[in-house]
């Protein structure tokens, strides 16, 4: 057992056994004070160097609530916050990060190539929609067959309710998830159920309700343009202390929380032209961190880049990444299954490109249409657990006008034939919440903001969004409650007839990924075998312990093999039509070999097999 007694997070207010230290970064200010909410006292901040307001407040203790004056007129929350219990416009609460006695001593952290990722969203996993109420979801998730939660943003946002992605306290827990000790609590028991836990941190979506920051100090810029808000200041004057403030942020997160990898989300819009990448110093300050105590703590990107770069070691010109998001996998997926070929669907569409994206990235250089230029690098050379591939996330569905989930768009059998893709490729696989039993609910984008400037032009973006996909109508309204509440997942669902044979499927292909190694194979042992004119997909895994094929009929139609089949005898392990999937009854062979007549097999629409090879005198 043991408490974080020296957390990397300086920054803001941090309690000592006699008081609390403040510093605060605040070049834009003459004067620094700290209030206290109960008593109206107010304590002058000593001015340091380069902006900072510095001092201990003796006294002052845990749960004690203070605002900061800025040149005695201005009242804000702490920048580095660390629990703000009534919300982003509230008061900030001192927390002592050390009272909470982890008992989570034995575990390490899990292998990257182990990374199995169920992504859930706190607010609609449960009924209670809190930190403490998803510890009751943890078993189950572990029993699936998933080693890792990720946990969409979970810093301080707007409101009571929303995706996170707003958040303009990233130092503090959302208080209506429970807080600071909840989260704590949260991620031990994920541990104690061996499952690891990622942090989503939007750190270029920092959200404009209740953000402050700038009243602070330079923390934006107008040099570079961003869709949403500000670009954040990486390589500006000023920006040694923007870039301070985030790294610690990073390391705060793995320190004080013991999240095992983190995620940082939207990394195309975090601009920084010095010499040290702001991304590969905060990757670097994590694998230095974890290094010293002897944990495996990975570091995430989902980016829209196409760039190798990530993902390329320091000291051979990249970032240091562990892992990226492929979006081309989920986009090429989509397009193919649905024929839905608009918005940023509009460069996919075609078969050969779901087996490029199994292979890494579709775009790697060639011209896209959607950005009517050049895109992507080349993946050949990057290993496959550096990518992270998903059917669907949580952004993706709710990025639908409509917020259907594909269950509710595929034919019958596609949503099996994609689970097979992602599961038995050998990229790290991440699913939503819900996904595994074809949950039928959707996932709308739901927000709930105050400021009706910001209501406005979240209502413009849901209609331009509809208007994107063809869609015509009303589009729904992010901030009603009910819009929430539909999103919240039917907890009756997973004992149905329909969802039962599709957890069974999902739990089926988990455990033979994982018996079957499938995560430990180099890239020079997988081999794909595409015939573009049967829409039939070939993936060959030539292992130590023996080889293995998976067959896939990606496309509509009914298909014969014959000469497209390896030659050896081959013994079926899984059929995705058997009778407990759902599907038609065990219609694939259970063997084949060379001998001309077994070596022919039918297989209809989105049906797949995997086959283990056998030596011939078995």
């Amino acid at each position: 057992m043991r408490a974080d007694t020296e957390s990397p997070a300086t920054l803001g207010a941090v309690f000592a056994l006699s008081g609390v230290e403040f510093t605060i970064w605040a070049p834009k200010c003459k004067s620094v004070a700290v209030k206290d909410v109960a008593t109206g006292e107010v304590f002058a901040l000593l001015p340091g160097e380069r902006g900072y307001f510095e001092n201990m407040l003796y006294g002052m203790m845990p749960k004690h609530r203070y605002m900061l004056v800025l040149d005695d007129k201005l009242e804000r929350p702490d920048p580095a916050s660390r629990f703000q219990p009534e919300g982003v416009h509230g008061p900030s609460e001192v927390f002592d990060t050390a009272a909470f006695i982890w008992k989570d001593d034995n575990w390490r952290g899990i292998e990257l190539k182990d990374y199995v990722i169920y992504q859930i969203h706190i607010g609609s996993l449960s009924p209670g929609g809190t930190f403490r109420a998803a510890i009751e979801k943890l078993p189950r998730i572990r029993d699936l067959g998933f080693s890792a939660i990720e946990l969409m943003p979970v810093a301080e946002f707007p409101g009571s309710r929303g995706w996170g992605y707003d958040c303009v306290c990233p130092y503090a827990p959302h208080h209506v998830y429970g807080g600071p000790l909840s989260l704590k609590t949260l991620v031990e028991e994920a541990h104690n159920a061996g499952l690891a836990v990622i942090a989503d941190l939007a750190y270029p979506r920092h959200g404009v309700e209740g953000n402050c920051l700038e009243d602070f100090g330079p923390y934006y810029t107008e040099k570079y343009f961003v869709e949403r808000g500000k670009a954040l200041n990486f390589d500006g004057p000023g920006s040694n202390e923007v870039r301070r403030f985030f790294v610690e942020n990073a390391l705060y997160w793995v320190n004080d929380y013991h999240f095992d990898a983190i995620r940082i989300s939207g990394i195309e819009s975090i601009f920084d032209f010095s010499a040290d990448h702001i991304l590969g110093q905060v990757a670097a300050a994590i694998h230095t961190y974890a290094a010293a105590r002897k944990r495996r703590v990975h570091v995430f990107a989902q980016s829209d880049l196409n760039d190798v770069r990530i993902t390329t070691a320091r000291d051979q010109g990249g970032m240091g990444f562990d892992a990226q998001m492929n979006l081309d996998f989920h986009r090429s997926l989509f397009a193919f299954a649905t024929g839905r070929t608009k918005g940023v669907y509009r460069d996919f569409g075609k078969g050969a490109q779901v087996v490029q994206a199994v292979r890494g990235f579709v775009y790697r250089g060639q011209y896209s249409e959607v950005r009517e230029r050049c895109h992507g690098s080349d993946s050949a050379a990057t290993p496959p657990w550096r990518f992270i591939a998903t059917s669907e996330s949580a952004v993706d569905i709710g990025r639908r006008p409509r917020g259907e989930r594909l269950n509710k768009l595929f034919q019958p059998g596609q949503e099996k034939m994609v689970a097979g893709l992602l599961l038995l490729c050998p990229q790290i696989p991440l699913l939503f919440q819900g996904n595994e039993y074809g949950e039928k609910r959707p996932f709308l984008y739901f927000a709930d903001f105050t400021d009706e400037e910001v209501v406005r032009e979240e209502r413009e973006a849901a209609i331009a969004r509809a208007q994107t996909f063809g869609l015509t109508g009303q589009a729904h309204n992010p901030q009603a409650q009910e819009t929430f509440a539909r999103c919240k997942l039917d907890s009756s669902a997973p004992g149905k007839d329909g969802h039962i044979q599709i957890e069974r499927l999902y739990r089926k292909l988990l455990e033979l990924r994982k018996s079957l190694s499938i995560s430990d194979c180099e890239p020079s042992s997988v081999e794909l075998r595409f015939f573009e004119n049967l829409n039939c997909l070939l993936i060959f895994y030539h292992r130590p312990q023996g080889e293995l094929l998976v067959i896939f009929n990606i496309g509509s139609s009914e298909i014969v093999l014959a000469e497209e089949l390896p030659e050896g005898r081959w013994r079926c392990i899984f059929d995705s039509e058997a009778d407990q999937y759902g599907g038609l009854g065990a219609i694939f062979p259970e063997e084949f070999t060379e001998v001309a007549q077994t070596r022919v097999m039918s297989v209809p629409p989105w049906a797949f097999a995997i086959y283990s090879a056998e030596k011939a005198n078995s």
